[in-house]
């Protein structure tokens, strides 16, 4: 995905391009919901960590 998109560094935005086009309809919409739903808690669980 970083070659194809050359650059260093792929945002959320690529990975859920990737996944649509990857998986077909509800299938793709729920993947990347479900990844979205992992990421915000992934990161709201790190900002909960620095608080302490």
């Amino acid at each position: 995905l970083a070659r194809y998109t050359k650059r260093v560094t792929i945002t959320s935005r690529d990975i859920q391009m990737a996944v649509r086009l990857l998986l077909p309809g509800k299938m793709g919409k729920l993947a990347e919901a479900q990844g979205t739903n992992a990421a915000l808690r992934t990161s709201l669980c790190a900002i909960w960590q620095q608080r302490k």
